[in-house]
């Protein structure tokens, strides 16, 4: 959440968690705020105008009903989920992507930026990380190979972005965690 959140904290700061990554060739992180927060893209593109950008967008009505779903476990919306629908809440808004995507892809063009669907990954996640593996130009790997024999992955090889040897910025229980979004995707 730098380029929306912690800004004033500076660049160092920023580059100081990517510290571990040493000579990888690609480094990131991942942020669930950066599309919708006014003028990120000015502030990624004032610190590299050449990066390169990902975004995997939801179905828009599932997506904005977790929103809201969200809003209301936080206690934030209080009506049932039609009545809230008057008046364009910010939980559906962010549901039109052009709307958000149209300043990332004028500053970076649109072969900077790789759009996913959440579908594909959940249909077919081997297929939508060699799409990513292409984008990045970076070799493809089998993620599973790096799976521990409890079901988890070493935190060193598994992190919230999901590549290994790849992204550097950690979160925390992703190898706890991960199991459980598999089995929750897993189809019969």
């Amino acid at each position: 959440y730098f380029f929306s959140k912690h800004l004033e904290l500076g660049l160092d700061w920023y580059r100081s968690h990517f510290a571990e990554a040493g000579d990888e060739k690609i480094v990131g992180e991942i942020s669930h705020s950066y599309m919708y927060s006014n003028d990120v893209w000015k502030r990624i593109a004032e610190m590299d105008p050449a990066m390169r950008l990902m975004v995997c967008l939801r179905e828009p009505v599932d997506r904005a009903f977790a929103d809201y779903l969200d809003g209301v476990k936080n206690g934030l919306i209080h009506g049932d989920f039609e009545t809230e629908l008057e008046g364009e809440p910010p939980f559906l808004q962010r549901s039109y992507y052009t709307r958000y995507l149209a300043p990332y892809v004028e500053q970076f063009g649109r072969d900077s930026i790789h759009v996913g669907v959440f579908d594909e990954l959940s249909a077919d996640p081997d297929a939508y990380a060699k799409k990513i593996f292409a984008f990045l130009g970076i070799e493809e790997m089998d993620l599973s190979r790096a799976q521990q024999q409890d079901g988890t992955w070493d935190e060193l090889h598994f992190t919230g972005t999901g590549f290994p040897r790849h992204f550097y910025l950690r979160y925390y229980m992703y190898r706890n965690y991960f199991p459980l979004m598999a089995l929750g995707l897993f189809r019969a």
